[in-house]
């Protein structure tokens, strides 16, 4: 998995889409996060680049103890209650009441709203992300 750091914000996550924002929303440095994330240090942040960080920290902010897997107690808490629970199950493949890394990860390359928000970003349609463009997408979202 990637070196991340979990962020300390003091904002709520509610689903998948909201880590994928915060990543270029500010909440740490712009040019230290951009250089976490371009794994190959090419430059440029690829999707499967963009797609692991979304799974890692998504991940990061449901596993509330940190032992490696998503309960349903921990979903809970941040789902605020079970009216999603349902969501839980669909992301459960192994059906032993945990989500694990892989299915997380799996879950985030399944999100077809996450790959619509990589090519939003991706103003060139280069299939890539570069500077320019993490520092637009980061004046749009403080707007």
């Amino acid at each position: 998995m990637l070196p991340i750091r979990h962020t300390r914000c003091h904002l709520k996550p509610h689903h998948i889409l909201f880590p994928a924002v915060l990543l270029f929303a500010g909440c740490s440095s712009t040019g230290s996060r951009f250089q976490s994330l371009d794994l190959d240090g090419n430059g440029a942040i690829s999707r499967g680049e963009f797609s692991d960080a979304v799974a890692e920290l998504s991940f990061s902010s449901y596993d509330r103890n940190g032992d490696g897997v998503i309960d349903l107690g921990e979903w809970r808490a941040v789902e605020g209650g079970s009216g999603n629970d349902s969501l839980f199950k669909q992301r459960d493949l192994s059906r032993n009441g945990r989500i694990s890394r892989p299915e997380g990860r799996l879950a985030t390359e399944k999100n077809g709203s996450l790959i619509a928000l990589f090519s939003s970003i991706d103003t060139n349609k280069d299939g890539v992300l570069d500077r320019a463009e993490a520092k637009a997408a980061i004046r749009a979202a403080r707007r």
